[in-house]
């Protein structure tokens, strides 16, 4: 249980980085080309990016309700209330 409670601790130190930093995602390239698109792949377009939303909306969800379950489990360990020996 030791080598799962440190790698939990590892894996929450690399998200930590992800998570406490500011990103900017630039877009330029994919303006473009939706400029050069004809309606019709527009319209396609639109719908994919409303199924790619709620795709990820989904998978986010289930990572962070994952993610929840393990640091309380982890919290609990750390604190006592679990005993893994």
């Amino acid at each position: 249980m030791v080598r799962m409670y440190a790698k939990l601790h590892k894996s929450m130190e690399i998200l930590e980085y992800f998570t406490t930093r500011s990103w900017e995602w630039t877009h330029g390239h994919l303006d473009m080309l939706k400029s050069q698109m004809t309606p019709e792949d527009q319209k396609v377009s639109r719908m994919c990016d409303k199924l790619f939303l709620s795709y990820l909306f989904i998978c986010v969800c289930h990572n962070l309700y994952s993610l929840t379950v393990i640091c309380i489990i982890a919290n609990a360990i750390k604190v006592g209330l679990l005993d893994y020996t």
